[in-house]
């Protein structure tokens, strides 16, 4: 099913649930706790924390999705997740493993053609390679490639996968984002943000103390916690702002979420390693043991990426180098 079908379904559905919600009685609690795995949620969570102010959060394997909700009519709860302005954000380090190389953390970039290049501000027409082969499935983790030099300026643009691949099929133009290495990092985590998974909405109905997200299956209510590490986790990542202006990960690429710059009883900076290091737990070297079976899961060792500034996001025509940065097919239909 294409993203606009699933989305004209959605709308749909809601029809449906705004009808049935006529004439209901005033809106109940909903705060709390509701398990959402297994269960086809649009968000794809194990998890959805309901706040009292109106965020609320969505948890899954390897993310989270904060935003806030309000309700329709009674008994339909709309969340609308919070969104990003930009469809690419780049964040950088310096990483002296690299010496005068480069590599980039591609993370998100299969969810539609995309592409990348480099020093291309003063063409008219960039030239732009595919990060992956069209219609790419059977995915590993991470994708990361490495580049034999240190980029000066690099530049993005995507087209949806709806599209045909021919010429004449193709849309219009899409947005061309620009950053420029100003700081000369060689390390990069580069995110691609695509409309459909950071905009739209998804939508409940509000039934014996439970949420509809589809016409046969339900989430209980729990009650908050009110107090934990865990609730005052979630609690911060909902008040968090959207803006991000840096990132952290483990040398394995899982995205840390501690605190680590102020929790001094557990972590210190390194210099030399330029991460920030769990001074009790860290064994040395491991931050090069790819082999090892906890290496991604370990959070001993997190290295600090800064945003680079986008200089400039315009809508051109590209041209495009066609060989993929990564073939990501199943083997069966190669």
């Amino acid at each position: 099913m294409t993203p606009m079908k699933k989305y004209y379904k959605s709308l749909l559905l809601l029809n449906i649930l705004l009808c049935s919600a006529a004439g209901s009685g005033k809106a109940q609690d909903i705060t709390g706790v509701y398990d959402r795995s297994h269960r086809g949620d649009p968000q794809g969570g194990s998890g959805l924390f309901v706040l009292e102010n109106h965020k609320f959060v969505v948890t899954f394997f390897g993310g989270a999705v904060t935003g806030s909700w309000s309700i329709l009519k009674g008994n339909i709860v709309e969340f609308k997740p919070a969104s990003f302005n930009e469809r690419f954000k780049v964040f950088g380090r310096h990483n002296k493993d690299l010496g005068d190389s480069s590599r980039i953390f591609f993370n998100g970039f299969y969810d539609e053609q995309t592409f990348i290049g480099f020093e291309q501000q003063k063409a008219v027409k960039p030239l732009l390679t595919r990060v992956f082969n069209p219609s790419p499935n059977c995915f590993s983790f991470p994708f990361v490639y490495k580049f034999a030099a240190v980029p000066r300026q690099m530049a993005f643009s995507d087209r949806p996968f709806e599209y045909g691949q021919t010429e004449k099929d193709r849309p219009a133009p899409r947005a061309v984002y620009e950053f420029s290495n100003t700081e000369q990092y060689n390390d990069f985590v580069a995110y691609y943000i695509t409309e459909r998974n950071n905009k739209r909405p998804f939508y409940a109905k509000i039934k014996d103390n439970k949420l509809y997200f589809n016409e046969k299956e339900a989430a209980a209510r729990r009650t908050l916690p009110k107090n934990g590490e865990d609730i005052e986790f979630i609690r911060n990542l909902a008040a968090a702002s959207q803006e991000l202006h840096s990132v952290m990960y483990n040398p394995f690429y899982k995205e840390c979420n501690e605190d680590v710059e102020k929790d001094t009883l557990n972590w210190k900076f390194d210099a030399s390693k330029n991460a920030y290091i769990d001074f009790n737990n860290y064994q040395q070297g491991e931050e090069y043991q790819h082999d090892r079976q906890d290496a991604f899961n370990r959070m001993v060792v997190v290295y600090k990426f800064e945003e680079l500034k986008t200089i400039s996001r315009a809508v051109k025509t590209i041209a495009v180098q066609e060989k993929p940065l990564f073939f990501v097919k199943c083997r069966e239909e190669r």
